[in-house]
């Protein structure tokens, strides 16, 4: 922020007018001694004209006779990189629904707590619910991408259908993000007969077993 003045008025002056309202209702709310202490996030302008993502803490030390603030100290705290890292996350959070193609998510790399609608066929073919575990190659790989950060690419089949799937970790989160892209065509072109033989045999399996990786896992994705 611009050279600090040690008066209300020079704060209330940096803080973003849109914030204002709340750190008012923030101040009050400990002023009357609903809150032990300040805190409240805004925005506070720096010397340079723009503006920071901050976090204000802070306590009044001494009253006058009346019971009115007298002097108050406190902290302000660059919060830019936690918003940042929030707003990302909601991001991502958000993008599997909207996402036409199927996505799922594994809580701590092997739960099943997430399936977008066009996703619950393959959950279906699994004969899981969302609570129950991944079939475990799925889980092994996907433990595997939480716990160094690297997505990992596998190839799952699921009846006919044969489908590219990139595990993305969310570190933050603690789960991953299963993307699902159909290549049942290009397998069949790269194939011929003989693969669409292979995979007719695949599909005659049960469904726990069904969709198994067609291959080990490449190598971590940097």
């Amino acid at each position: 922020p611009e050279e600090v003045v040690p008066h209300v008025s020079f704060w209330e002056s940096i803080v973003h007018p849109d914030d204002m309202p709340a750190v008012r209702q923030r101040l009050q709310e400990h002023f009357e001694g609903r809150t032990p202490v300040y805190m409240c996030e805004n925005r506070l302008r720096l010397k340079s004209g723009q503006y920071r993502q901050n976090l204000d803490r802070g306590q009044v030390v001494e009253w006058n006779a009346e019971g009115h603030p007298l002097r108050m100290v406190g902290m302000d705290t660059d919060n830019t990189e936690r918003k940042r890292a929030e707003e990302a996350l909601a991001l991502v959070s958000r993008l599997p629904q909207e996402n036409p193609c199927p996505v799922m998510r594994l809580k701590d790399g092997h739960v099943l707590n997430f399936a977008n609608p066009i996703a619950q066929g393959l959950l279906a073919a699994w004969e899981r619910v969302l609570g129950e575990e991944a079939p475990p190659e799925t889980a092994e790989v996907a433990r595997a991408a939480l716990a160094d950060g690297h997505k990992r690419n596998i190839e799952l089949i699921f009846g006919n259908q044969t489908y590219a799937v990139s595990i993305v970790p969310v570190l933050q989160a603690k789960y991953v993000n299963l993307y699902f892209s159909d290549i049942t065509e290009r397998k069949r072109a790269e194939h011929g007969p003989t693969g669409h033989r292979w995979r007719s045999r695949s599909a005659s399996l049960s469904g726990r077993q069904s969709s198994t990786p067609m291959a080990r896992p490449g190598p971590p994705s940097t």
